[in-house]
């Protein structure tokens, strides 16, 4: 079962730095990076300071804190209370305990059992799945080497897809991909889905650049059509259309923005931050423009797809 603890510890684990190094850098004691890492709640006097604590350590590894949060708020339940036993002082009374007043107890509990568990499983089922490349530790990277391994993290259930391609999960839920470059921008894109699941997914996107020593450096080149150039250097104008009727997906900074058919001479316009993911099933009718320039599809088995994220170590747009 995924709980917090190992999954902030598999991250930490991942990212080679000790819970004490860890502990300065974020002001939060080790002892207490320790049970949480433990799964051990009971020292703490609410789950409010465990979330806060939780959030710290999440953000600091690189993890999406609010997930890593709702999942603690899954594995304790929803409610904000004590997590220490506390002793209280009970009045005496007299209570009269009768078959019936069992039975109408069993009952009112099992329903609130039962209804509470639906609102669980609807809640997690409408987050993505955690996804998580812990090598390289940045979404731009250089090699001097044609051959680099990329690690990463999910969680249980999950199916992980590189470049449309399904990796093989170990039991702890991590991955690897051992890859072979080619000389300039070498661009991996990864996705995971919960089994069985229609909902959200998450998406990650790693370019590695290959200098063979003795070479000039390579330089990330944007896909034809796909300008960056705009006002702020980081807002991406997105214009979509439609000349016919046709299936479509667009998904714009983890937001869908629209999805299903839509029909000839629909519009959708609006402004991307950090990445947009456009699907659609017919690339003859649909027409995409990134900053007043077309932008041609990617291609297959007539589907259309254009991928783009925003990468502040250049300061500009990679689209695939």
């Amino acid at each position: 079962m995924l709980t917090v603890g190992n999954l902030l510890k598999k991250a930490r684990e991942h990212s080679g730095k000790h819970i004490e190094e860890i502990a300065q850098i974020i002001k939060i004691k080790p002892e207490y990076l320790n049970k949480i890492e433990q799964n051990d709640f009971s020292s703490f006097n609410s789950s409010t300071f465990v979330k806060g604590f939780i959030r710290s350590y999440a953000a600091f590894l690189g993890l999406d804190a609010e997930n890593i949060v709702a999942l603690f708020r899954r594995q304790i339940g929803e409610e904000d209370v004590p997590l220490k036993a506390k002793k209280t002082l009970i009045k005496q009374q007299s209570i009269v305990i009768s078959p019936t007043s069992i039975m109408s107890v069993a009952i009112i509990l099992f329903f609130v059992a039962v209804f509470g568990f639906l609102i669980s499983q609807f809640y997690r089922l409408q987050q993505p799945p955690v996804l998580k490349i812990v090598q390289p530790s940045t979404e731009i990277t250089t090699s001097d080497s044609p051959n680099f391994e990329i690690k990463g993290l999910t969680e249980e259930n999950t199916i992980v897809t590189v470049n449309e391609t399904q990796l093989q999960l170990r039991e702890d839920n991590t991955f690897s991909l051992a890859v072979e470059l080619k000389e300039g921008d070498n661009t991996f894109t990864f996705n995971a889905w919960k089994k069985n699941i229609e909902g959200k997914h998450a998406t990650q996107i790693v370019t590695i650049l290959y200098n063979p020593r003795g070479n000039s450096s390579p330089s990330v080149t944007p896909t034809e059509g796909a300008s960056t150039s705009n006002n702020n250097g980081q807002d991406l104008q997105v214009e979509f259309t439609l000349s016919d009727q046709a299936w479509i997906q667009i998904v714009s900074d983890d937001t869908q923005k629209a999805v299903g058919v839509k029909n000839k001479g629909y519009v959708l316009n609006f402004t991307a931050k950090k990445m947009i993911e456009i699907t659609t099933g017919k690339p003859a009718v649909s027409a995409i423009k990134l900053n007043g320039k077309p932008t041609s599809w990617r291609l297959k088995n007539g589907v259309g797809s254009l991928v783009c994220a925003y990468s502040t170590e250049i300061n500009d747009w990679k689209c695939n």
